[in-house]
């Protein structure tokens, strides 16, 4: 009977060995037959790897989708994650959505929008109705086309001013290369990229040229956007209670035993060598002394 052994290669060729032998025939021991080689190459599709999942859902759904997912849909090269936090807009009534997007789907904010109408119209929508995507820019690098519609949408809708384009000016020159257009006037309000009330943020840094104010989590290599929960600031808010309870009676007992080490009693008068020996017991406690 035959026997097989195979040995792996990398991750998509096998080198398989295959050996007959035989037991006596008639009497007489068969002559075994020589090694032969056989070298199978297997080809990994693209769908045979988890993240096809995605763009199989971006493939079924592109009659369905404008704005950002449609612009993800026609980069075929690119590798999209799950749209959340941020979701895809889709035309109202145009059936059911795959199973990836429920949950993350919204309304289109206009029908003058259609799925099969050009790069340039799904960015300038994407650009005034929709957040910029990260996932959506690292694409882009291999999306020449797209990246070139979305810095004419940016120009284009930043003569208008909001909000929105302001994010996407900022997002694209993260990325990118600066856009040839000036930088903000002063007297524009800042705008927080990410919402406070929806987002956990940074306290931030502003860039004055885009009069945003950058409260990522992380920059353009890594950068989670965390959704606060339904009453998280009140959450936060008795946590913090609830902590400054516990660790009152905590600071109020340290304090007095450093008074006491010290030498300091409540109601004395605090000369120069009690503050010394209060601030030598500080600083071997770890603490430190600051100016006001």
């Amino acid at each position: 009977l035959p026997t097989q052994q195979s040995f792996q290669l990398g991750r998509s060729a096998h080198l398989s060995s295959m050996l007959w032998t035989s037991g006596l025939v008639g009497g007489l021991a068969a002559r075994p037959a020589p090694w032969r080689l056989v070298l199978r190459v297997t080809v990994r599709r693209y769908t045979d790897t988890p993240v096809s999942q995605m763009r199989n859902a971006l493939s079924a759904s592109s009659h369905q989708l404008v704005g950002v997912g449609q612009l993800a849909a026609r980069m075929p090269h690119a590798y999209f994650p799950l749209p959340k936090p941020f979701g895809v807009h889709v035309m109202r009534g145009s059936g059911e959505i795959h199973e990836l997007f429920k949950g993350c789907a919204n309304d289109a904010r206009t029908e003058a929008i259609r799925p099969e109408d050009d790069i340039s119209a799904h960015c300038s929508y994407a650009v005034r109705n929709e957040f910029p995507w990260f996932p959506l820019f690292v694409g882009m690098s291999r999306a020449p086309e797209v990246r070139e519609a979305v810095a004419e949408a940016i120009l284009e809708k930043m003569r208008e001013s909001p909000k929105l384009s302001r994010r996407w000016w900022f997002t694209y020159e993260l990325f990118f290369d600066r856009l040839p257009r000036p930088d903000i006037e002063e007297t524009v309000d800042v705008v927080p990229f990410l919402p406070p009330e929806r987002f956990f943020c940074t306290s931030g840094k502003i860039s004055a040229r885009h009069g945003v104010l950058d409260n990522l989590l992380g920059g353009k290599d890594f950068c989670p956007f965390v959704e606060k929960f339904a009453g998280a600031e009140e959450a936060t808010k008795q946590f913090t209670a609830e902590l400054m309870d516990v660790l009152s009676p905590i600071c109020m007992m340290t304090v007095k035993d450093f008074l006491k080490e010290a030498e300091v009693s409540h109601g004395d008068v605090v000369d120069d060598a009690k503050l010394r020996r209060l601030v030598d017991q500080l600083s071997s406690g770890g603490f430190a002394m600051t100016e006001a």
